[in-house]
């Protein structure tokens, strides 16, 4: 069984002095995502 790639969460961009993050996922709803997205 091969390990599934890990998926892109967040979107990251430093304009200047200011470093603004989007989400990627419209939902998130399972603890596992919201612990991943913490860390």
């Amino acid at each position: 069984m091969s390990a599934q790639p890990k998926r892109r969460r967040l979107e990251v961009e430093q304009i200047g002095d200011v470093t603004v993050v989007n989400f990627i996922d419209r939902k998130i709803l399972d603890e596992q995502n919201i612990q991943i997205i913490g860390e």
